[in-house]
């Protein structure tokens, strides 16, 4: 039997990490059974864990020792209409019966319950309901509908009166295991700049972490995590326009109010020229080399000069983690003139 959490929050308890994720224990009251306007009983939880990643409009969330990927939904698909809206993610295709809306008795909140058929690769379909209250009692309203289908798993979540769908990764654990960045051994008295070696027709993965926090900015607010490419030198940088050397993000956009992620890149070489080529990824100031084919002792100061140029707005806290697939590591430079 499926069971749905419905907190009523009085406090903080406690926090927890589990694997990177800031775990945040609420205690709720609970007296059994309650029932909704629209007459849908749903089970109480004792606690409910409530993470900071979800208050991203898409990425990756841990939610009871299962991790899942998480998109938020817009307005339209959780609005009422008579034709079914459906939506694809992760493999599992969603179609969603939004309820008429409802009104609450005097004092009470009022809102919708929202329906989604999940159907999955193997043919099966699964029913979820959660209710979505209003933006007036929506601050502290937390609900979750999980599948008992589990390879994977689907699920709805209503977070701060957004709508998110959930899809499991499978029991396994998000990759988390990187080569730490170590730190830089020339310590700022030397020009120098961090390089990233890859292997030929190979994939390295960047680990970058973003930490915002601007409750000042609109909620729906975001910044595209995205990169690119050049070749040449400062006098004379060339974009790279191919698909022969790609870079993509996960996740694919980040809340400016508030966010506390890691994003990863991954940059897809195949067939390309050897040489060192250079990247830019979202609020990093500065391009950065990538060697491609190139051993580092074969890396002269030269190859990867320094010079004075204007960042674009720094707008969050920016931090490269560490990388797989590749290495990266601190070289010296020579001062471009």
């Amino acid at each position: 039997m499926k069971t749905l959490h419905n907190p009523i929050i009085i406090g903080v308890v406690s926090s927890v990490l589990i694997g990177g994720v800031i775990l945040l224990m609420f205690q709720t009251i609970i007296s059994g059974p309650v029932t909704t306007p629209d007459h849908t009983t749903w089970k109480i939880y004792q606690t409910t864990p409530v993470f900071e990643e979800l208050r991203n409009i898409t990425g990756i969330a841990a939610i009871q020792n299962q991790t899942y990927y998480f998109t938020t939904l817009n307005d339209t698909m959780i609005s009422y209409h008579q034709n079914p809206l459906q939506m694809s993610f992760h493999g599992v295709v969603f179609t969603f019966f939004p309820s008429p809306p409802y009104m609450g008795p005097v004092g009470m909140c009022s809102g919708f319950t929202l329906g989604a058929d999940a159907k999955f690769s193997d043919g099966i379909h699964e029913l979820l309901r959660v209710p979505v209250l209003d933006k007036a009692c929506a601050q502290n309203h937390t609900k979750t509908d999980l599948s008992n289908h589990t390879n994977p798993q689907a699920g709805l979540l209503v977070y701060e009166g957004k709508v998110k769908l959930l899809v499991s990764t499978n029991n396994q654990t998000i990759e988390k295991k990187f080569s730490a960045l170590q730190p830089d051994p020339f310590n700022g008295i030397i020009p120098n700049r961090l390089v990233f070696l890859m292997k030929q027709n190979s994939t390295l993965k960047i680990y970058v972490k973003y930490v915002s926090d601007q409750p000042g900015v609109d909620a729906n607010a975001t910044e595209l995590l995205e990169g690119g490419f050049y070749t040449g030198d400062p006098n004379n940088f060339i974009p790279v326009n191919s698909s022969k050397l790609i870079v993509t993000s996960n996740p694919y956009s980040i809340s400016i109010r508030s966010a506390n992620l890691t994003a990863v890149y991954t940059i897809t070489a195949q067939n390309i020229t050897p040489g060192i080529y250079w990247i830019y990824l979202t609020q990093i100031c500065e391009i950065m080399p990538v060697a491609i084919g190139v051993d580092g002792p074969q890396i002269s100061p030269s190859d990867i000069p320094v010079w004075n140029h204007h960042c674009p707005a720094i707008i969050m806290e920016v931090q490269i983690l560490g990388v797989a697939g590749g290495i990266a590591e601190y070289k010296p430079s020579s001062v471009w003139k």
